[in-house]
């Protein structure tokens, strides 16, 4: 009697340890999906991440777009910075902007094009009467212009010239008159060559006063709309 219940004791007890050690192996079967899952990151978050990244980075890069200046760490932002240059100068750079567009619209209706080699003819000769040690880069940069902006320049005067050449007549009285009232300020000394820069003074001021009825007339006859209000 005593040996059967050992043997049932026996039996129980095997029983027990397996039952317990068939336990574990159930349990990390079931928990093996769950840490795959744990390591896997939604691609919806993955993609916001890396566009807030990217964003930040763009911002860093042009942040003068947004900020022009700090002081004690405090920003002046480009929109109180534009509205104050719109303020104050908006008006005088939009009509100079349409009044470049008219005299743009007028040269290539008249099919007047200014070479580049002409252009930098006429750059050439300005630095020529630069002062000694100075080149044409650095006096621009002290003007805040760029070799562009003054291409550009260029280019719209010499077509000026070209249109309103065939108005300018000069008489010998009117040189004689102009030299006269001006001879204080020439360079040259010979009488030849007073008489071609005055020759040249006075053909600029009758382009001057040309250019302002011209530029009115191309006004009163062109469809132009202000969408600003100053």
């Amino acid at each position: 009697m005593i040996e059967k219940s050992k043997e049932k004791i026996a039996r129980k007890a095997s029983g027990k340890v397996k039952a317990k050690v068939s336990q574990p192996k159930a349990m990390s079967q079931e928990k093996t999906p769950a840490k795959e899952k744990s390591f896997k990151i939604p691609v919806k978050k993955l993609i916001i991440f890396l566009a807030i990244i990217v964003v930040g980075f763009l911002v860093y890069q042009n942040k003068d777009l947004l900020i022009v200046a700090t002081v004690n760490n405090k920003p002046i932002s480009r929109q109180s910075f534009n509205q104050q240059i719109e303020s104050q100068y908006g008006q005088q750079v939009l009509e100079t902007m349409i009044n470049e567009e008219l005299i743009k619209q007028a040269a290539k209706d008249q099919k007047i094009v200014i070479s580049q080699e002409k252009i930098d003819e006429e750059m050439a000769e300005i630095e020529k009467g630069l002062p000694e040690g100075m080149n044409l880069d650095q006096a621009l940069q002290m003007q805040g212009m760029s070799r562009e902006n003054l291409e550009e320049q260029m280019r719209l005067q010499l077509a000026i010239e070209e249109i309103l050449a065939p108005k300018i007549q000069i008489t010998d009285e009117e040189l004689k008159q102009y030299i006269e009232e001006n001879k204080d300020y020439f360079s040259a000394t010979q009488e030849a060559q007073i008489k071609e820069e005055a020759q040249e003074g006075l053909r600029q001021q009758k382009l001057n006063q040309n250019f302002q009825s011209w530029l009115q007339e191309l006004t009163e006859k062109a469809k132009i709309n202000r969408w600003l209000k100053f």
